[in-house]
């Protein structure tokens, strides 16, 4: 495919749905036919909010 005709995919907002949504979508090889653009206000890039637990027992230098 012609680099002008390659599709656009938008992620907006980085939350747990995009945090697993790009990995993915990178190993199924989505990236040789799409351009993927993550929109976010957050100042971070986007983490495993699932794993917040984690960093308060064990603290942040551990994870």
């Amino acid at each position: 495919m012609s680099p002008h005709l390659r599709t656009t995919l938008v992620v907006v907002g980085p939350g747990m749905v995009g945090h697993r949504f790009v990995p993915a979508a990178i190993a199924r090889g989505l990236t040789e036919t799409h351009d993927v653009v993550v929109v976010g206000e957050e100042p971070r890039p986007a983490y495993d909010r699932v794993a917040l637990t984690s960093f308060f027992e064990v603290g942040a230098e551990a994870l």
